[in-house]
């Protein structure tokens, strides 16, 4: 069993939602219950608020009170993930 894997626009349109070709059905199945999985969907939940969470370190005063906030709402957003 040869599996396909996603050139990089269908991988980039795959993290979006696209519907893959059914000949890469058996990579989908792995990305989303194989080895690592649970990672890789931790990431994808947090990662893209990362940026959004760094606009705390601009708030002004010591550094802790901008990785407080940030600690304050990464923390929730990892366990219920």
């Amino acid at each position: 069993m040869s599996t396909t894997k996603p050139n990089f626009t269908q991988y980039l349109g795959y993290q979006f939602g696209q519907v893959l070709p059914p000949s890469m059905q058996d990579w989908v199945r792995n990305d989303l219950v194989g080895k690592g999985a649970q990672a890789r969907y931790l990431a994808r939940f947090t990662l893209p608020v990362l940026p959004l969470l760094a606009l705390f370190l601009l708030v002004p005063g010591p550094l802790w009170i901008g990785l407080s906030m940030i600690a304050l709402l990464i923390i929730p957003l990892v366990y219920f993930a």
